[in-house]
């Protein structure tokens, strides 16, 4: 889980990636420039991370995200450093597709959708079975900053349009 100090990096690092990608291109490697810049990596479970290790799991994220080959064990790292790399990735290209997707007039939201290799289901099925923003059960509206908690990883974003909910 995150705890209050890395929610507010991550939600931090995310309206910085927003802003970014409103300023330029609409790319996933923006995105995460500035996530990285913003210090929004964090790692779970791990209160500080030093600045050095932050660099090295921002280097392979924008790595991953030029090659878009896919991330693979980095040697040498801890299996936390690749988890951390991979969901970085994600998160830089499920943002960069909310922001691109959020400006079609029509879209009023996005729905939460779990991949079948969830890690901690149950803790996700909160995000899911519940109606937090009045459009229905597990759709967040485009404005939200979504921070799912690491046993979601894999979990990503549908387009949800005003048309839908009728």
């Amino acid at each position: 889980m995150w705890n209050d100090k890395q929610t507010a990096h991550i939600r931090r690092g995310i309206k910085a990636g927003r802003e970014a990608l409103a300023k330029q291109d609409n790319t996933a490697f923006i995105f995460a420039d500035a996530f990285i810049q913003a210090d929004g990596i964090q790692i779970p479970g791990m209160p500080f991370i030093d600045e050095a290790t932050q660099r090295r799991i921002g280097s392979h994220v924008l790595v991953n995200l030029i090659e878009k080959k896919g991330a693979r064990p980095i040697p040498g790292e801890p299996d936390w450093f690749f988890d951390s790399v991979v969901r970085e990735v994600n998160r830089a290209l499920s943002e960069a597709y909310w922001v691109n997707s959020s400006q079609h007039p029509d879209v009023i939201g996005f729905k939460l959708i779990m991949h079948t290799n969830i890690i901690d289901l149950e803790g996700c099925q909160h995000f899911i079975q519940h109606d937090h923003f009045g459009l229905g059960r597990g759709i967040f509206p485009k404005e939200e900053i979504v921070i799912l908690p690491p046993g979601c990883d894999g979990a990503f974003f549908i387009v949800v349009f005003a048309d839908e909910l009728q």
